[in-house]
């Protein structure tokens, strides 16, 4: 939302961004375990934005919720430990304090959540989950080897599941499936997302080409009656299996990337 609001005229709709950073501030108050998708919303607008979080008590609101948010984390994620798909959403979030903050608990942690996240990256692994792992770890990467562990991954991944001129198989093994299958359109938005994030690490020209590729075929094939599809209004719940709004978040994200680096207009 703080990369994509925009008002009739293309414009960011700044006011808007900041009222709802504000709602979600308070409504975290008192949450001991904010939300990773919120705090990533809100990290955002602190940097971005000067006025979002203005004054000192909405400042120390947002501080105290990133501490309990630690404090919950490193309860959860001692090495070892938690979900391996938790640690997804929350390593690009600890990543990001860790570039504003100095807290000594941070590195640790990231390097919990990593070690978690790389647990994702197998053949037996659903392509768009394995592919969400590595967007993550790539938009974390504070390291050389961080980032060539990840890297490395992505190609892996590619490399199993990627079929010329169809795009990603949503599982890494035997036929592709359906052309309607939910996981699968999910397996091109989340592998055109760590390719994005692969160019933006590298400058390497087809990982940006691939994700490009990835994104027109999605297009092309999940385009439904009454033009529903990605870029429509809305993905149709038939395709998306009821995940309308993760898939739309997920398509906007990658297409304001892409419309940052391609001459096609329409993206």
């Amino acid at each position: 939302c703080v990369h994509g609001s925009r008002d009739d005229n293309g414009s960011m709709n700044v006011l808007e961004v900041r009222r709802l950073a504000q709602v979600l501030l308070r409504a975290i108050e008192s949450v001991d375990d904010p939300p990773a998708a919120v705090l990533q919303f809100l990290l955002r607008c602190y940097e971005t934005d000067d006025l979002a979080l203005a004054d000192d008590t909405a400042q120390g609101r947002f501080e105290a919720a990133l501490g309990r948010a630690t404090a919950a984390r490193l309860k959860v994620h001692e090495p070892g430990g938690g979900a391996a798909e938790s640690a997804v959403e929350w390593l690009p979030v600890f990543a990001h304090m860790g570039r504003l903050s100095a807290d000594p608990r941070l590195p640790a942690l990231q390097a919990a959540l990593f070690e978690r996240v790389q647990t994702l990256w197998k053949e037996g692994t659903p392509v768009a989950v394995n592919a969400a792992a590595v967007a993550g770890s790539l938009q974390s990467a504070d390291s050389l080897e961080m980032l060539q562990l990840s890297l490395d991954a992505l190609e892996q991944l590619v490399h199993r599941a990627y079929v010329p001129g169809v795009g990603m198989r949503s599982v890494q093994v035997g036929a592709v499936p359906p052309l309607t299958d939910a996981a699968n359109l999910m397996a091109q938005l989340s592998t055109a997302e760590a390719l994005l994030s692969a160019y933006a690490a590298t400058g390497r020209v087809p990982y940006a080409m691939l994700a490009d590729e990835l994104m027109l075929s999605a297009r092309k094939r999940w385009s439904v009656e009454g033009g529903a599809g990605i870029g429509a209004p809305r993905v149709s719940a038939r395709v998306t299996g009821g995940r309308d709004l993760v898939a739309q978040c997920q398509a906007a994200r990658v297409l304001n990337r892409l419309s940052r680096l391609s001459p096609i207009a329409e993206w």
